[in-house]
């Protein structure tokens, strides 16, 4: 009975997390069916459901087109702001660019480590 329980409590916090991320289609459409982006937003909902201090993405954009992307991003922006520590792996520029602190490895090794702005002056303009 408690696992089933616990099943339903998890379907109900991963559909208000995909309500959350603007995917209410995903509820009721099969993964095949789903957008790239939308597949993200299901693996980001579902990675928030025991609301983890630490969220791992490994590419998150990685086969998005830019809109999706910026989508993508601005979500996992908005963890980072509630509190939520992000490690994001990625070899975009435009995304790596949004970082707060940068890390390049290259063969295994921190070749470089900047703290950056990621919200800089007349960005928005």
């Amino acid at each position: 009975m408690k696992r089933i329980l616990w099943k339903l409590f998890s379907l109900v916090i991963i559909t208000s997390m995909l309500i959350l991320s603007a995917c209410t289609t995903a509820t009721t459409t099969a993964p095949h069916h789903l957008s790239g982006g939308q597949r993200q937003r299901v693996a980001i909902a579902r990675a928030l459901v025991n609301h983890p201090r630490l969220l791992l993405c490994d590419e998150p954009t990685g086969n998005l087109d830019s809109a999706t992307a910026a989508a993508v991003m601005d979500l996992v922006g908005d963890l980072h702001t509630d509190g939520v520590t992000v490690l994001l792996i990625t070899h975009d520029p435009i995304t790596a660019a949004r970082a707060g602190r940068r890390l390049t490895v290259s063969d295994g090794f921190v070749v470089d480590d900047r703290s950056t702005d990621p919200h800089p002056p007349g960005a928005d303009a």
